[in-house]
């Protein structure tokens, strides 16, 4: 495990690290919820793998299977990261957009504040120094 943490990218690395400080930070009950949604998730990868091979109409052994699965899964992790690259690109490009939208919403829809007008201080006089009680 050591020598694979090692001989990944810096990025990646730090990223590992990330997860493992917030894990830490969760509490027992975040974390067997986080166990659950994880093997959610490898179950539904099983099926989606299964169902690929199952529509390919290959035969394969178990051997092979594995070679696949390995297969699968790098081209979806390659896939997903595209998504996501792609979404933050067009996030990114929308929210000038998004920003426009939302102030002309908030002008129209504001509850003007009445302006109060603010009580006027009344001058605070410094008591003399040659005055004595």
């Amino acid at each position: 495990m050591r020598e694979r943490f090692e001989k990944m990218p810096e990025d990646k690395r730090q990223r590992a690290m990330e997860k493992f400080r917030k894990w830490q930070e969760m509490s027992g009950d975040e974390q067997a919820h986080f166990r659950f949604m994880q093997g959610e998730r490898e179950k539904r990868a099983r099926q989606a793998v299964e169902d690929t091979v199952r529509n390919s109409g290959l035969t394969l052994d178990e051997g092979q299977k594995q070679q696949f699965t390995e297969i699968y899964k790098r081209e979806r992790r390659k896939l997903e990261e595209e998504l996501r690259a792609e979404m933050d690109r067009r996030r990114q490009e929308r929210l000038p957009e998004l920003q426009k939208l939302v102030i002309e919403a908030y002008r129209k829809e504001a509850v003007p504040i009445p302006s109060t007008p603010l009580p006027t201080p009344t001058p605070m006089v410094a008591p003399s120094a040659t005055a004595t009680p």
